[in-house]
């Protein structure tokens, strides 16, 4: 049965209005957010990135000799240009109608330049030999792949087989294991299976030891042959009770390989612990950061100094050049408007970067305050403390407390701590004080330190001890913590008398 049309159902065009909320986020304030959570070294890099990028920012280093009378005009014009612009709100980029303009400015106002010195210095002789015995001085990192490549190709003379090692080592982790199964290389490069483990087989007697396995155990019987270990206990542990080693089941390996718990201890000790974990870590090409602190706390005549880190930070000033060139009534409109926006763009970098020194430096002075008997005492405890309450007591977000410390370091007379270190939960003691997780940390290593090794403390057990000490903290927790600590569980801790 067919069911005629009805007329209510068709579309209809009517005006409605709908009041929404938004927070747009102005560039200037991203930069503020980006510039905040920046470390020290990161900081760096993008301040040097805007010293390229932004010819009115220049480095006070490079002109160590100051105007004062350019210095105080390149003040008021700084001043005047925030004054008299709005707030800008598009980002600020270069396209190629700035670069026109900045070479018209080359060509058009080179007596500006002239008149405040030279705009290039000449590098002298020793300075030009210097330079070139640094870049001579720099080498390319070799990766793993080109390592054992240039390996195989001294090694195979058949120019297959030079082949099959490609595709075999191109396979290979950042550990030097290979994950890939042989069967599927066998089919992506048309070669037989038996035709790469051979070629494998002999990768896996390449420097260093350990590459061209499947997994971790596999990589030390191949280290253990390379050192001509076939026949040691050690090779015979991990071989045969590899799962039963992790575990620390030593009563387990002494009766499955018939030896002593002596012999197990001593294998371990002398060939098992110095097995590599990772062969082909040392190529990775990661390179250890230098950790910087952002902010110092000091301890001079009792007293507790803060500074906040600027000695890497490069000098930065605008230009007074450009400031001068300001003032020449023959200076194009298009000129003039492309300098004006590069000043309002330095002048807010140099604000947030303000900003940004300010907020660590509040909190450096806070943490200070509150944690002064962890600072001056070397047994000092740390007083429980959140971001919240330090946003409270500085009026601040907690999430701007948060990307303020964020990946930052402070040098105390503790030792190099993460800003992060100081912020911990608090537990309740039977006196009614309040200790840090930090306290219950050490309380916990504390305990497993003066255990004995032959009969390990279970978690349970380190739980009731804690509460004997007034603490009282859940099994779990006492888990988590010791995990933390990268203690082993009372299996992994135990250690076995010679007579077992």
């Amino acid at each position: 049965m067919v069911y005629p049309l009805s007329l209510q159902q068709q579309a209809k065009m009517q005006q409605s209005l709908k009041q929404t909320q938004r927070m747009i986020m102005s560039p200037q304030m991203q930069q503020a957010i980006h510039l905040l959570q920046m470390p020290l070294m990161e900081l760096v890099d993008r301040i040097e990135t805007e010293l390229e990028q932004n010819p009115i920012l220049e480095s006070i280093q490079d002109y160590p000799e100051e105007d004062q009378d350019l210095t105080r005009l390149e003040e008021d014009n700084s001043e005047a240009d925030l004054d008299e612009e709005q707030t800008p709100e598009k980002e600020l980029l270069f396209d190629e109608q700035d670069f026109e303009i900045l070479k018209q400015i080359d060509e058009d106002f080179r007596d500006h330049f002239a008149e405040s010195g030279n705009y290039y210095t000449k590098r002298t002789e020793e300075e030009e030999k210097q330079k070139n015995f640094q870049l001579n001085s720099i080498q390319a990192h070799v990766s793993l792949f080109e390592h054992l490549m240039t390996i195989a190709q001294e090694t195979f003379a058949n120019p297959k087989d030079i082949q099959i090692a490609e595709s075999i080592i191109g396979n290979f982790d950042e550990r030097g294991f290979l994950q890939t199964s042989l069967t599927e290389i066998a089919v992506l490069n048309d070669f037989s299976v038996k035709e790469l483990q051979r070629v494998l087989k002999t990768i896996q007697t390449f420097d260093p030891f350990g590459v061209g396995a499947s997994d971790l155990q596999e990589s030390f019987l191949i280290q253990l042959r390379c050192q001509k270990k076939e026949d040691s206990l050690a090779y015979k542990i991990i071989e045969d009770c590899y799962e039963d080693l992790l575990h620390n089941r030593l009563p387990i390996i002494k009766k499955h390989l018939n030896c002593s718990i002596e012999d197990i201890q001593k294998a371990i000790d002398k060939d098992i612990s110095k097995l590599d974990l990772h062969p082909g870590a040392s190529f990775s090409g990661e390179i250890a950061q230098t950790i910087v602190p952002d902010a110092m706390i000091k301890e001079e005549d009792g007293k507790l100094d803060i500074v906040v880190t600027s000695d890497f930070l490069p000098p930065i000033r605008l230009n007074k050049r450009y400031m001068k060139m300001l003032e020449d009534e023959s200076l194009s409109d298009a000129t003039r408007d492309f300098i004006r926006q590069r000043v309002i763009s330095a002048k807010w970098l140099l604000r947030n970067i303000h900003h940004r020194n300010t907020t660590i430096d509040r909190i450096a002075q806070f943490l200070a305050q509150q944690q002064h008997a962890f600072f001056q005492n070397p047994d000092g405890q740390l007083v429980p403390l959140t971001m919240k309450t330090v946003a409270d007591n500085l009026g601040l977000h907690e999430s701007t407390v948060a990307r303020a410390v964020a990946g930052k370091y402070v040098e105390t007379p503790r030792g190099l701590l993460p800003f992060r270190f100081f912020f911990t939960n608090a537990y309740m003691t039977d006196e009614g004080s309040d200790i840090s997780a930090e306290t219950v940390r050490e309380a916990i290593k504390d305990i497993i330190d003066k255990e004995d090794k032959s009969k390990p403390l279970s978690d349970h057990k380190i739980s009731d001890l804690l509460e004997i000490k007034g603490i009282h903290c859940a099994r779990r927790t006492v888990s988590k913590y010791r995990a933390e600590l990268n203690l082993g569980n009372t299996q992994q801790r135990r250690l076995f008398r010679k007579s077992c």
